[in-house]
Formats: C-alpha cells, structure tokens, sequence
C-alpha cells in the first residue's frame, strides 16, 4: 500500500509539473502582462549583448543579479521563438524551484513528503502565487535562495569536517549573492531567521539546559547571523557599487509611518490573498476556494501551535521552520503597517510559500494510524487539490491579450517593426510579436514621442528614434485630456475600440511636423 500511494504522489506531481509546462507552451500568451514581458525583452537584450547584467538597461526598484534571466538569456541564444524560451524557461524554473525544496525538506529529514507537497508547491492555489510565481516566474530565485539558506544552515548543524566547511562557504557564498539583489532578501528571510534563531537560543539559555538541543540552537543562531552578515556585505555592494554603474530605483526615500486602519486592511487583503481568497459572486466556485482558503488559514495556526508547543514530536530545525515563519509574517505585516512603503499585494509570496512545509512538517509529526487523522489529511489534500485544479482551469479560460494580439499580428502582417505606447502595452506588444517589434515606452503622461519612460526598456531608447514606418498605440483611457493625443491627424488612425486606439506614420518626423503645425 506504501508502494501504492509513493507511485501516485510521484505521478501526481509529475502530472503537475507537465500541467504548468502545457499551459506555458498553449496558453500563456493569453495572459500576459507588461511586467512579464519585461522580463523577457531584457533576457533578449542581455543575449544581444553578450551580458548577465546590462548598464545600457533601465531597471526597475531592485538590481537582482541572480535572476530568471540566468535561465532566459541562454536559451535566447539558442531560440529564436519566443514562446519557445518562455515555454521552456518555465519549465527549467520550475524543475529548480522544486529541487531547492526538496534540499530544504531533505535537510529536515522529510524527503519521504517531497512529492506530495511539492505537487502543491507548483499547483496555483491563489490566483496571485499563479500570475506571480509559477507562471510570472518572478519570485521563485528569492523563495529558492530562502530554502537553500536555511536547509544549508539545517546540514551545517547536522555536519562535521570538510562537509561542514563546504556548506559554511556554500552558505556564505549565497547569502552575499542575495543580499547584491537588494533589501528584498533581507526583508523576508534573513531578519526572521535571525529573530527566529535568537529566540530560540534565547530559551535554552533562559532554562539553562547545556545540552545537545543548546549547541543545536546556538549553531542555528551563528549561521543566522553569519547569513546576515554576508547579505547585508551583498546589499552594500548593490547600493555602492552596482548602483553606481546600473540604472534601478531604490527604497531610500522611505519613512517610517503611525499605523492605521488602512494599511492594516490593506496587510490583512494581501495575506488571504495570497492564501486563496478570491472576491466576486458567491454562488460560484469562488465559494470552493474560499473555503479551501479559511481551512488553509485555521491550518496554518493549527499547526504553528501544535509545533511550537508540542516540542517531542519535532525536531529542532523543524520547530526553527515555524518560528521563522511566524517571525517572517510579523516582520513582514510590521515593515508594511508602519512605513510609507510603496505596496504592492503579491510581496507577501516569499514568505507565504512557507506554510506549505509548516503544515507539511505538522502532517509527518501526526499519527497517521488514527482513522479520524488520517481522513482528516486526505480530505484536506483533496480540498486544496480541487481549488488548485480549478484556478488552473479559470486561467486556461482567460484571455487578456486577445484583442492586443489582433492589433500585433494586423502592425506584422503591414510590416510595421518600430512603435510607440506606453509601459503597460510596450513591452508586451515586443513579445507579442515574437520580437518583431521593438517598442519605444513613453511616460504615462505621453507629453511627445521623446518623453522615455526610464522603466524596463533598453537606454538606448532615449538617444534614437525609429528609422522606418512607425504606430502609436495608445489604450482608451490614456485619450483623455491629453493635448499630444488630440493633436494627432484622425485620418492617420488605423484602429479604434473601446480598449486600444493605433496611429499609423510614413516615420517619426512625420508625427514631429504634424504637431508643430
């Protein structure tokens, strides 16, 4: 019956893994937006340029050096399709994403519990986890820095000798590789960690126990702070020396802020969001969901109590996974509440991922022969398995592209390869086209055709203009009180909706002299 249910684990994490592969190679241009894009227009400049990082890029808010372009940018070199690099890069990710967890539990000693959970890992259980890391691909180097991190520090605990040199430096090595992305990494796993760490160091010193679990702890809290150490190294570099070569924004003019209701609901959105809550009518499958949301939820506490105060069941460097779980959450919803930080709803993800081994950890510490226990785990599997299913199923039935995919196969078929428009239709038009068009984005204000955006687009950008036929594409709402807009000849207007509005010119001076006039 082991056999059985190991055989069935393996298949449905393998069916998983293909189902994401699938959609990415069928569907993901349907669902594209700019920031995805994005990404992939700098994975073809940096093959262009024969870099891993470009000066001649402007970036966004952080300088990430090890990143998803690691993956792209070769395959780049090797394929000309588009789809194909996406397709493939997903599948590369998501193949890595679930070799650093399966270290992290291997560290733990629950490499048995790898294939079912690390189905869940890729399944989309929030629509927010789908767009953002299992498809977007956007934050699964900083969740696998975060497993690394802390199942290198698990096995130097657990290590002696030359194995423990290696992954002190292994460690050490990652840590400064993490810290060069930015505050990020810092934010979501090092502090916590540290806090975690000390707290628990703290406890044995506080009971004044010298024993095995003491040194254990202790070991914890020196490879906490020496992670530390090494990433705040790595941050420096990024703010003195990186940033003084490449172009990305920083979090420098952040202040601190009193707490108030607003950014409190605002936290409290963004953690059942990212859970699985999903708003809209309530006599649909959004019912399913949500409820698979609230059980996940009660779950989550469940299981932090069951591991913090239920110390025999579990070994130290599972019970450190809780609390810095629980650390991290804290930080997290404190770091949001009281600053003026500039939020946006998915950056909870790195540390929300982390309820999956929580509750994964808490299921291998049950007695699986009790029937209610066990029935209990199956139903909850089942549960999430559906909701997981069922958001998958909703994105194979959405299209957000579908008209921008007319107009960019209409500008192809008229051989149009240079445009403008601003950064929410730019970038993804480029991909759209398969790297046939290049865009030049504009400010969202669109004051005239040498207003460059500096966000996500090559520099170069703003020192050449087009040299051949060029569009304008500009969405609906971007018409409205805009004086460059108005001023454009109505007869030069190819297409017209209540979404997309595309002007057509001989060349770039053409729109220059029709508005000097």
């Amino acid at each position: 019956m082991y056999k059985v249910k190991k055989i069935a684990a393996w298949l449905l994490l393998l069916g998983c893994f293909a189902l994401m592969c699938f959609f990415a190679a069928s569907h993901g241009t349907h669902i594209l937006d700019a920031d995805m894009s994005s990404e992939m227009v700098l994975a073809k400049h940096l093959a262009d340029e024969n870099k891993l990082l470009s000066p001649e890029w402007y970036y966004s808010t952080e300088l990430r050096v090890v990143n998803t372009q690691l993956i792209l940018m070769p395959l780049f070199k090797l394929f000309d399709s588009w789809v194909t690099v996406r397709s493939l890069g997903t599948g590369i990710l998501l193949a890595i994403y679930l070799l650093c967890y399966r270290f992290f539990l291997g560290s733990l000693g629950l490499a048995k519990a790898f294939p079912l959970s690390g189905a869940f890992l890729i399944l989309p259980l929030s629509t927010v986890y789908f767009v953002f890391v299992v498809f977007g691909l956007y934050y699964i180097p900083h969740i696998c820095f975060s497993f690394l991190l802390m199942g290198l520090m698990f096995k130097i605990a657990a290590s002696a000798g030359k194995s423990r040199v290696f992954y002190c430096a292994a460690m050490c090595l990652l840590a400064l590789l993490a810290g060069m992305g930015g505050l990020r990494q810092l934010l979501v796993y090092n502090i916590p960690v540290l806090i975690a760490s000390a707290a628990m160091s703290a406890w044995f010193i506080f009971k004044r126990e010298h024993s095995g679990k003491s040194k254990e702890a202790l070991s914890y809290f020196v490879s906490s702070l020496a992670t530390a150490v090494f990433a705040v190294a790595g941050y420096l570099i990024n703010a003195k020396v990186l940033a003084a070569r490449y172009s990305f924004s920083s979090q420098g003019g952040m202040n601190y802020a009193l707490p108030g209701f607003e950014r409190t609901e605002l936290i409290l959105k963004e953690w059942l969001s990212a859970f699985g809550f999903t708003e809209g009518p309530a006599f649909t499958l959004r019912t399913l969901y949500n409820l698979g949301c609230l059980c996940l939820v009660i779950l989550i506490f469940v299981a932090l109590r069951g591991m913090l105060c239920k110390a025999g069941k579990y070994t130290l460097s599972q019970r450190l996974v809780a609390m810095y779980f629980a650390a991290a959450a804290l930080v997290y919803s404190a770091f949001i509440i009281c600053t003026d930080f500039a939020h946006v709803g998915r950056y909870c993800l790195p540390v929300a991922i982390f309820a999956l081994p929580v509750i994964c950890i808490y299921f291998c510490g049950l007695d699986m022969k009790d029937k209610l226990t066990r029935r209990a785990c199956a139903a909850f599997c089942a549960l999430m398995l559906l909701c997981g299913l069922g958001k998958l199923r909703n994105q194979f039935q959405t299209d957000t592209t579908g008209e921008l995919r007319q107009i960019t196969d209409m500008l192809v078929s008229e051989g149009y390869t240079e445009g403008y428009s601003t950064f929410w239709t730019g970038n993804l038009v480029t991909e759209l086209s398969d790297g046939e068009i290049e865009m030049w984005v504009l400010r969202h204000s669109i004051n005239d055709l040498d207003d460059i955006y500096p966000w996500l687009q090559t520099k170069e950008h703003a020192a050449t203009i087009p040299d051949g036929p060029i569009f304008l594409l500009f969405q609906e709402y971007e018409l409205h009180d805009c004086e460059f807009i108005e001023a454009l000849d109505r007869e030069k207007m190819v297409y017209n909706s209540d979404v997309y509005t595309v002007y057509c010119y001989d060349s770039y001076q053409q729109v220059m002299d029709e508005l000097a006039e």
